[in-house]
């Protein structure tokens, strides 16, 4: 039997599941939650589960639900297109400083990040001053912006920009970690610093093509 690099979970009735959860604990809700949809009647050929997948409101985050002749509007909704990517740097573990404080710290002045009032009507954005090429892009977005925004004005944010091209909220994040082992598909030699990110467009691509190709 030839090894893969994911597991897979068979339910009762319906599609597989080939979940990326190797090494990585699979909470009984979002397994649940998983065996549930991919026994619906629409779901096409298998459900696919990423290592960071966990329970949501109305669909399993970080799973991948290909469906034939129907649309599932909460599964469309959870966190779209969000993932995680491991990427190696050039980095040694006997690299860097005992004390990590002022790496993070560094960092986090680096990349644009969270939120402020809980994102309500005092909310700053994660840039304090966006970039002037955010300020080109946005130009190019806003005219479809403000016809969405017409139609549903709840959807208006006055920290539209100074939220583009950040890292996000919630659950995204960046973080690093000295490679312990090299696994199968590692990007990673033993020692060797990875960066990895969990946000939205770093992984779609990724996800995408995993779902498509097995």
């Amino acid at each position: 039997m030839t090894d893969t690099t994911y597991n897979v979970i068979k339910p009762d009735n319906g599609v597989p599941i080939k979940a990326w959860t190797k090494g990585v604990p699979l909470e009984d809700a979002a397994r649940q939650q998983l065996l549930n949809v991919a026994q619906l009647p629409f779901i096409y050929k298998w459900v696919a589960a990423m290592p960071d997948v966990h329970w949501g409101i109305g669909a399993t985050v970080g799973s991948v639900i290909p469906t034939r002749g129907a649309i599932i509007p909460a599964a469309v909704g959870v966190d779209i297109g969000c993932g995680m990517m491991a990427v190696k740097t050039s980095l040694h573990a006997n690299h860097l400083p005992d004390n990590l404080h002022g790496i993070r710290t560094s960092i986090e002045k680096a990349v644009p990040h969270g939120r402020t009032d809980n994102g309500g009507k005092n909310d700053r954005g994660a840039w304090s001053d966006a970039p002037a090429h955010h300020s080109d892009v946005w130009a190019t977005m806003e005219p479809v912006y403000n016809a969405i925004v017409e139609k549903y004005p709840k959807l208006n944010h006055v920290q539209r920009i100074n939220h583009l091209g950040t890292l996000g909220t919630g659950n995204h994040s960046s973080r690093s970690a000295s490679m312990k082992t090299k696994t199968s598909g590692s990007c990673c030699t033993r020692g060797r610093v990875a960066w990895a990110i969990a946000s939205a467009r770093f992984s779609s691509n990724w996800r995408r093509t995993t779902c498509a190709s097995g």
